[in-house]
């Protein structure tokens, strides 16, 4: 039935990375303003090891942005990770014309301080949804057999709070 079927609207990689985006076949004449991005934050702040790549589209008159990332790793390493996510954020960017960035504006999606540019950032969508290999974990503070422990007895409140995002 090809009222159920769905197509690849977008695909994005960067060395390990991927992101891509299906839609089922009836939506897809509702969907406008499809970009993709990739940022490089690894070795030397650029290389592909780390990064993230990201699609983004605008669906009716919500705009939606799907970011995929692998940061830094080791379970000291919060800063670097911190650091990963601030680039990811700040470097992304999808190049999608004056015209769309007006419309988009016009729908209230876009502060109308974007006037005149013709590329969007992650902020500058109503819905954005951020995974992957975040690398976070529980604190180093609470050694790995008690994290351990702790999980088994399903005593879930000690880890929360060391939860490196929470």
């Amino acid at each position: 039935d090809p009222m159920r079927a769905y197509t690849q609207l977008a695909v994005k990689y960067l060395v390990g990375l991927l992101v891509c985006v299906f839609v089922k076949a009836p939506h897809k004449p509702r969907l406008k303003y499809v970009g993709t991005d990739s940022v490089g934050v690894g070795v030397m702040g650029v290389m592909g090891n780390k990064g993230g790549v990201s699609i983004r589209l605008q669906f009716y008159d919500t705009t939606l942005c799907f970011v995929c990332t692998h940061l830094a790793a080791h379970r000291e390493n919060v800063a670097g990770r911190n650091a990963d996510f601030a680039n990811v954020f700040s470097k992304t960017s999808f190049e999608i014309g004056e015209e769309a960035v007006s419309e988009v504006i016009r729908s209230g999606s876009l502060n109308k301080l974007s006037a005149g540019t013709s590329s969007v950032g992650i902020s500058e969508h109503d819905i954005s949804f951020w995974f992957g290999d975040l690398n976070y974990r529980v604190d180093e503070s609470i050694p790995t057999e008690r994290v351990l422990e702790l999980s088994k007895a399903n005593q879930l409140s000690e880890l929360i709070e060391q939860d490196q995002l929470n």
